[in-house]
């Protein structure tokens, strides 16, 4: 950073122009304009100070709760026929610095349970590892599947989407990696999804 026709006051440096990485901002009253003099950069009035026309930069650091990054993604392929954990489809990721948090919301598709008694769930897998196996890592729990008729060769069958919710909060710094599973446990379960009926993965980063 360099100053030009700077002027020293009894307590601070305040200056006319300023040229800070090739960029010239001038004072003028209570803002700070690009050198044109009619472009505010930064401006207070009543003790609020606006930032204008300007980029946040990668090293800032946010309040606690503000969500400063969402992801929107579709999986369009089914799980199949599962008696078991089992998470499946493209493994997406999201990386955190120490105490970051994301929630991570997965809903749509069709899911299925072919019991009359017992149902499947929809399922998030989760590791700070690349997810290579189907009962790798963590699962979380969410909606139940709701149950097929239990008739011959299942059919008709009732279909409902299924959902789910996690909210991981980052004890170091890490990438997440996640993708949609199965929960089911003694009773054949799926999930299915096509560009008709997609499976939605909304991913939200918060500070």
């Amino acid at each position: 950073m360099s100053y030009i026709g700077s002027k020293r006051s009894s307590s601070l440096v305040s200056a006319t122009e300023i040229t800070l990485d090739g960029a010239k901002l001038k004072s003028s009253g209570n803002s700070i304009t690009k050198s044109d003099g009619t472009t505010a950069v930064l401006s207070e009035s009543g003790g609020v100070v606006t930032l204008n026309n300007g980029t946040i930069g990668s090293g800032v650091t946010f309040p606690s709760g503000v969500v400063i990054g969402v992801d929107f993604y579709q999986e369009l392929s089914n799980s199949g026929d599962r008696t078991s954990d089992y998470g499946w489809g493209t493994v997406r990721s999201v990386t955190l610095t120490s105490g970051q948090k994301c929630l991570i919301h997965i809903s749509g598709g069709g899911f299925q349970s072919r019991d009359a008694t017992t149902f499947g769930y929809g399922a998030i897998q989760y590791d700070t590892t690349t997810l290579t196996t189907s009962s790798q890592g963590t699962f979380t729990y969410g909606g139940q599947a709701y149950v097929d008729d239990a008739v011959a060769a299942n059919n008709p069958r009732i279909l409902i989407g299924s959902m789910v919710t996690h909210l991981y909060t980052a004890a170091s710094n890490v990438t997440l990696y996640f993708r949609p599973a199965i929960h089911s446990t003694g009773v054949t379960a799926s999930w299915s999804a096509n560009s008709d009926r997609p499976i939605n993965i909304a991913v939200w980063k918060i500070a």
